[in-house]
């Protein structure tokens, strides 16, 4: 029986399963239903009551929150010519802080010594499309980040070197590599002649297109050497041409253009202007895309003037040496996001206050617009102030339109401080900017206080969806369903005598994602039939968000399949809020097939999209794809902002693989270094590493710096995360004191606890004196509180059951209370709650305290159905099936090994290992290690020891042998440090470190000072370089280094087998109800047989040299750390 588990074990020696296994979700042991969308969701049904809440996953860490997923700027949201979008992000995002999606300024040894002035302003600008579309100037996307698994030779790498050139030069530089591949493809092409052999209109297109290449540059703000080194290339592709084909400008005034362009590139605007005035105008249309030669040209002159020079010099050249031109390009895409992306915009008016006032209130309003069609409303914002500040008048219109921009994106504050400078007026875009600082600020009672305040007149649609929004936004379903009903009632025969439109819907359905329950959306969907209005985009990702927020994968792919088939073009948001549910469950295999498909459908991903798939990675400690993102979002040498919701993903990925305190911090002021405005969730991160290295007083030190910034006039910065963070850390060194004061601030400060909150409260219960009088006020605690929470109809403040119940779970299950913590899981699950592996882990562990086998088979079959992967048989595509990711259930199957193998049911050992080696389980170190126990337990002496010498001790040998070629490495250079990552293998990865207690272990700089690393890890010159070229380091000489390695109970159970063994007593099983010693079992004296036993020990000798070696020098440590009497009583005497 025994030697089944050997047989069962040895597939899995050589290497680790990464399979996926087929086996379909066991839900019958669910005490309570969780909807999920199956095949009839879309079959009208009756209105549903409010039910229960569902149970989520706890928490193990603030770093699990799910706004992590996403970045934290907002789009533009319900524009009046737009879409309603701001519905489902409203759900996905929380209030932004600081508006991103910048990219940083690659600081390399050249770019270094160039400095520029950075002011403080950000913004979010969506570059993904361009309205200019014209012969002479073509949109350009960005091209898209491949993931490294899928960066493979395909038909596009066999064009000649031409033609791929010429592909390239259709997509925008996203990165430094898209710029390094452009200019190997450049002088691949010279090379071969391939310029030389075009025609010459063929040899105009090219260089025009490469032209456009060039302002898009510009418009993003590149170096100006950058700029430079392109407009000599496109001046010698130009000078290639003919003698015979040059004409008189007049002639030509396409060719002339492109000289005069190149000129301007190139910083010879003497040149380029003195073409530029023997061209012809020939269109001054203000309103124009389709730029002439003359408008191309004038538009390259200033936006390479931008560059070459500064913004201002080039405004006053558009503004005032050219005022009679500037009007035909002003409202082009390229020149918007020229004023939008500087970083010097407020430099400019002092300079600018000595214009007429004319082209100075031009410039000005232009300067508003321009960032106002970006979505930059902060930076519009302080252009106003400072214009007021100065005394100076802007026109209502713009600062109503700014005020509602701000609103929408999610700045209240800013915007309502921005409509009370506004002088009150009657006008249609006054109230309507006033409803929505209403809506959005969440009052509902005022909102539709004004609404019905219009005598006279009857509510528009867009009106109404402001009232229903702050509703939707708490999640109150019942409420928005009553005021629906109120605005569009139904008649006597069934019909709604209004009908509602697609985005009234929408909201209804944001309340239900908000609330996270899918319970009346058939209804509403059938109402939406009977109304004749037809699902669109926005209602059906909400529809996904709500499967995200619940974690149900299955659901959130059937909708999706359900918008392919009912021909919904699909977007960036779709695919964005799919893998981050993908993230949230740590399976970033399969986000990575989702991200593919969407740019195989043909979809451009942005940089929110690009951003949820390196988190997936992070999550996954998927690292190095990770950092090749983070590379494609921030390595273009610009003069941007840094992206700080893309610092914010790899900040993450430092602290989850083990990135000591002094790193995160050194990492945290390279960001304010380069410009960086560091958000809530940045000084989360930085919170959240100094108390995991116990430095409660320095974080207690960075949260004043933070309420410092908020008085200054940084919003937004101290969120409930960061206080939760710093009350759990107080309350984990017992300061109840000083934990009390911040949930104190919590609540003066109107946050919500979170369920984190709530369970670092309940759980600090367990650590005091007193204890079960303490369990019972923190019962009572629970009970009260959670009545408290489901009276309160904002859904928004309720944790999950499981937050309440699993810390007392937990206390009572440490003192080894089976009684009680029975009784709190029946609680649990008649309040509602759904089993949970977490719990059922405790629960698990309690009955293997107690040795009660029959109910640790029972838990560990219901934690298996938990666990296993779901197989979606269409999952992405129709006949493409897609699998769920199988859970981490490594505790649980450890402690299984440990009960079943100590009660002699080795055949169950064997059956639970193989089981899961088939559904590809990657077993961990600890299981490794049980289950050398368990073969020696079982009599398997031989496959205990090939455990330890194929898998063990290999895995640990990487990391040593990493950490020697490192050493073997010349890394006296800025470069040879970077190298490394690029010729140095990684070890195999460790999971990311979730559990507080285990970082809190591992961040101890101390092991990578053992190590003599810590100096190559902080190097200042590299991370000057790549920012993240410590994480890349972290993998080599990863902090959990000695984690694959026989625990210290493995070598005493191995030694107690050789020195039976050497006494001439074979090891055998452990029998049912045996009692036993260091897991061997005890030999009679009739059982001594020295040939056998001799055998056996040879046999390790001979195969297993490193194991045995191993375990004399244990023994050899062992004989010096006792006494000889002691150790003979522990190893000998049995």
């Amino acid at each position: 029986m025994a030697e089944s588990i050997a047989v069962s074990v040895m597939n899995t020696l050589p290497r680790h399963i990464t399979g996926k296994g087929k086996a379909p979700l066991v839900r019958a042991v669910k005490m309570a239903t969780r909807p999920s969308l199956a095949k009839n969701f879309f079959t009208p049904i009756p209105r549903h009551t409010r039910g229960q809440m569902p149970a989520e996953q706890p928490m193990d860490s603030v770093l699990d929150y799910r706004a992590w997923a996403y970045p934290i700027s907002k789009q533009f949201l319900w524009s009046e010519d737009g879409s309603m979008r701001s519905l489902l992000l409203a759900e996905l995002l929380p209030v932004p802080t600081q508006p991103a999606g910048r990219r940083v300024r690659k600081t390399s040894q050249s770019s270094r010594i160039r400095s520029r002035k950075i002011s403080s302003l950000s913004c979010p600008v969506d570059r993904s499309t361009f309205s200019t579309s014209a012969s002479l100037q073509t949109s350009l996307k960005p091209r898209p980040h491949i993931p490294l698994a899928h960066q493979t030779t395909s038909e596009v790498e066999l064009k000649p070197s031409l033609a791929k050139f010429q592909d390239y030069l259709q997509s925008r530089a996203k990165s430094k590599r898209d710029l390094e591949s452009l200019q190997a493809l450049y002088e691949t092409t010279k090379d071969e002649g391939a310029f030389s052999s075009l025609a010459p209109h063929e040899t105009l297109q090219l260089a025009n297109d490469l032209a456009n290449f060039i302002d898009h540059l510009c418009a993003d703000q590149v170096f100006p050497e950058i700029i430079k080194d392109w407009g000599l290339r496109m001046q010698e592709l130009l000078e290639s041409l003919p003698s015979g084909s040059t004409s008189a400008p007049h002639d030509d005034p396409f060719k002339e253009s492109l000289f005069s362009r190149a000129s301007s590139y190139i910083g010879d605007f003497y040149k380029a202007e003195e073409i530029l005035r023997k061209l012809p105008p020939e269109s001054k249309k203000r309103w124009s895309d389709d730029l002439d030669p003359y408008q191309s040209a004038f538009l390259s002159y200033i936006l390479s003037f931008s560059r070459h020079e500064d913004l201002y010099h080039s405004l006053h050249y558009a503004f005032v040496l050219r005022q009679h031109y500037h009007s035909s390009i002003s409202s082009n895409t390229l020149f918007r996001n020229m004023i939008s992306q500087s970083l010097s915009i407020l430099d400019v008016f002092p300079l600018a206050s000595k214009w007429n006032n004319s082209a100075y209130n031009r410039m000005v309003n232009e300067m508003i617009l321009s960032c106002n069609y970006c979505k930059a409303f902060d930076k519009s914002l302080e252009i106003i102030e400072h214009q007021i500040s100065k005394s100076m008048d802007v026109a209502s219109n713009l600062m109503l339109r700014t005020s509602q921009g701000l609103a929408l994106a999610g700045n209240i504050e800013g915007a309502q401080r921005l409509f009370d400078i506004v002088p009150p007026m009657e006008t249609p875009s006054y109230n309507r900017v006033k409803l929505v600082l209403k809506s959005r600020g969440g009052d509902h009672v005022a909102a539709e206080s004004l609404v019905a305040e219009r005598v006279g007149t009857t509510a528009s649609d867009r009106e109404i969806s402001d009232v229903l929004y702050p509703l939707a936004e708490r999640g109150l379903t019942k409420e928005v369903e009553a005021a629906f009903d109120r605005y569009f009632p139904i008649g006597p025969h069934g019909q709604r005598t209004r009908k509602p439109n697609i985005y009234h819907y929408t909201i209804f359905v944001q309340a239900h994602a908000r609330k996270g329950d899918v319970h009346g959306i058939g209804a509403l969907l059938e109402d939406m039939r009977l109304c004749e209005v037809e699902p669109n985009i926005e209602l059906m990702t909400n529809i996904i968000s709500i499967y995200r927020k619940k974690g149900d994968v299955v659901g959130a792919l059937n909708t999706y399949q359900y918008m392919r088939k009912i021909g919904l073009s699909l977007d960036c948001v779709v695919y964005t809020v799919i893998i981050a549910l993908l993230a949230s469950v740590k399976d970033s295999e399969s986000a990575t097939q989702v991200y593919m498909h969407a740019i195989e459908d043909g979809l451009i991903p942005d940089d929110r999209m690009t951003n949820a798939l390196m988190n997936a990675y992070v999550e996954t400690g998927t690292l190095k794809e990770a950092v090749a993102i983070f590379h494609h979002l921030t390595s273009l040498d610009a003069d941007l902002l840094p992206p700080i919701d893309t610092f914010n993903t790899i900040l993450k990925g430092y602290v989850l693989v083990g990135a000591p305190f002094r790193l995160i911090s050194k990492l945290f002021f390279k960001l304010q270094k380069i410009g960086a405005k560091p958000n809530t969730y940045t000084f989360s991160t930085l919170v959240l590493s100094a108390t995991d290295a116990g430095e409660l007083d320095i974080a207690h030190g960075i949260y004043e710096e933070m309420k410092t910034l908020e008085n200054d006039g940084q919003a937004n910065l101290i969120s409930e995360h960061v206080l939760t963070i710093l009350m759990s850390a107080y309350l984990n060194r017992r300061k109840m004191e000083k934990a009390k004061e911040i949930l104190d601030e919590m609540t003066e400060r109107g946050h919500p606890p979170t369920p984190v909150t709530y369970r670092a409260i309940i759980a600090s219960y367990g650590g005091r004196a007193h204890w079960e009088e303490n369990m019972q006020v923190a019962e009572e605690f629970v009970k009260k509180v959670q009545l408290e929470e489901y009276a309160d109809k904002n859904y928004q403040k309720r944790p999950s059951l499981v937050h309440f119940y699993g810390p007392l779970i937990i206390q009572y299950c440490n003192k080894g209370n089976i009684t009680e913590v029975e009784r709190l899981y029946s609680d649990y699950l008649d309040a509602g709650g759904e089993p949970t592996i977490v719990l059922l882990e405790h629960l698990l562990r309690c009955y293997c305290h107690t040795n009660d086998v029959t109910n640790v088979m029972a838990v560990w079959q219901i934690i298996r159905e938990l666990a296993e992967s779901e197989t979606i048989e269409d999952g992405l595509k129709p006949g493409k099936p897609m699998e769920t990711p199988f859970a981490r259930i490594h505790f649980a199957l450890s402690m299984y090994l440990d009960i079943m193998s100590r009660s002699g049911l080795h055949a169950e050992v064997a059956s639970a290992w193989s089981e899961l080696q088939r559904r590809g389980f990657e077993f961990d170190s600890h299981n490794w290690n049980h289950l050398i126990v368990a073969l020696v337990r079982a009599g398997q002496i031989e496959h205990a020891f090939e455990v330890v010498e194929s898998i063990l001790l290999p895995r640990g040998r990487e990391s040593l042998e990493a950490f020697d070629e490192i050493r073997s490495k010349d890394t006296s250079e800025v470069g040879a440090k970077l190298d490394i990552v690029n010729t140095i293998k990684p070890p195999t990865t460790e999971p990311p470190l979730r559990d507080r207690k285990k970082r809190a272990q591992i961040t101890d700089s101390d092991k990578l000072l053992r190590l003599r690393q810590i100096t190559l890890v902080e190097d200042d010159d590299a991370i000057d370089a790549d920012f993240s070229y410590p994480l890349q380091i972290l993998q080599i000489i990863s902090p959990q280094w000695n984690t694959w390695r026989p625990h210290v109970v493995v070598l005493r159970t191995l030694l107690v087998v050789v020195l039976q063994m050497q006494r001439g007593y074979p090891i055998r099983p452990i029998k049912p109800g045996e009692i036993f010693t260091d897991n061997v079992s005890g030999s009679e004296m009739t059982e001594q047989d020295f040939d056998t036993a001799d055998t056996m020990l040879q046999t390790l000798y001979t195969k297993y040299p490193e194991t045995s070696m191993r375990v004399r020098n244990f023994q050899a440590k062992e004989a010096q750390r006792l006494s000889p009497q002691k150790f003979d009583k522990i190893y000998l005497r049995r």
